[in-house]
């Protein structure tokens, strides 16, 4: 991407036009994107100059709209902005009702496979999260090239934990085709494997998904120039591509595809009706707390050494 020239200022016309084709394409990819994709979505129409200061207004643009109401908080992904602290709840019966409703089963409890989806890029969390989750597997954040050897130790465990009881372990990565980008599947796989047994290394599998080379020609992605600053730049051959250049309906269906590859599709609908099952039940269980049921916490733990009932 072009980093020079000035920044043009547009017409208030030209501004709302603008607002009406971003609201176009989040609607057709689910109702989310990221800053990111949204401006190659606009520079692909000619909407929008393909340069880093038109990036950076367009980023001026959506955080008006959004302040404004004229377009969703939602509708960019943003997994950056957390609050810290416990949750509290003003009794025992809403902290419990509060963890029924969120309970989601182990797909994958009893199978001999455990799936991770990997990606270097916080911003890309919530949509592949979108089509992961349910089908019960989890995504995983590098947070870039340089967090990589905290990021396996942090895996590692959990890795270990998988195939100790003798899983195979899946992990598919989504990531540009930059210099950085592409070592990554290099790389983590590497920092990861080091922690492993020779056994452990046998069933142990990290798949790059995406962006794949075939993947630029065949959706026609938007390139930009490579960062002769990345200490990888020498042996990469070609311009850059961001995973945000890709149709984010594309990407979640790759993500499905990942996690279906081999797996028996009876048996997951299997999984998926048990845990409808659970949630029918626990749904008796909150509509009774939210009806004035108290619980039975046990001798002495109520006032006067009464129990709640």
């Amino acid at each position: 991407m072009a980093d020079k020239g000035k920044r043009r200022y547009i017409s208030q016309t030209e501004k709302d036009h603008l607002l009406r084709a971003s609201l176009s394409l989040i609607a057709e990819e689910d109702g989310q994107v990221t800053l990111r994709h949204l401006f190659y979505r606009l520079v692909g129409l000619e909407l929008i100059e393909k340069t880093e200061a038109a990036y950076k207004s367009l980023g001026r643009y959506t955080r008006d709209w959004r302040h404004s109401g004229a377009m969703p908080y939602s509708a960019l992904a943003d997994n950056t902005r957390w609050y810290y602290g416990a949750i509290r709840f003003s009794s025992p019966e809403e902290a419990v009702a509060n963890a029924l409703k969120n309970y989601r089963s182990d797909l994958w409890d009893d199978w001999n496979a455990h799936i991770e989806i990997w990606t270097e890029k916080d911003a890309m969390v919530a949509i592949l999260l979108s089509a992961a989750d349910p089908l019960g597997v989890k995504v995983f954040s590098t947070r870039g090239y340089a967090s990589i050897g905290s990021v396996a130790n942090t895996a590692a465990p959990t890795i270990s934990e998988q195939l100790e009881q003798e899983k195979e372990v899946y992990i598919y990565y989504f990531g540009d085709h930059d210099p950085s980008g592409t070592d990554i599947t290099r790389a983590a796989k590497l920092a990861i494997e080091r922690q492993l047994t020779s056994d452990q290394k046998l069933h142990f599998h990290f798949e790059r998904a995406a962006i794949l080379p075939e993947d630029i020609e065949s959706y026609n992605l938007p390139t930009r120039l490579t960062k002769k600053s990345d200490p990888r730049s020498a042996n990469f051959k070609g311009e850059s591509v961001e995973l945000d250049a890709m149709d984010m309906r594309v990407v979640k269906q790759r993500v499905r595809d990942c996690i279906l590859d081999g797996t028996s599709q009876e048996d997951l609908l299997e999984a998926l009706e048990k845990e409808k099952r659970d949630k029918d039940r626990i749904e008796h269980l909150v509509w009774g707390l939210n009806s004035g049921e108290r619980l039975a916490l046990g001798p002495g733990d109520g006032e006067d050494g009464d129990e709640w009932v």
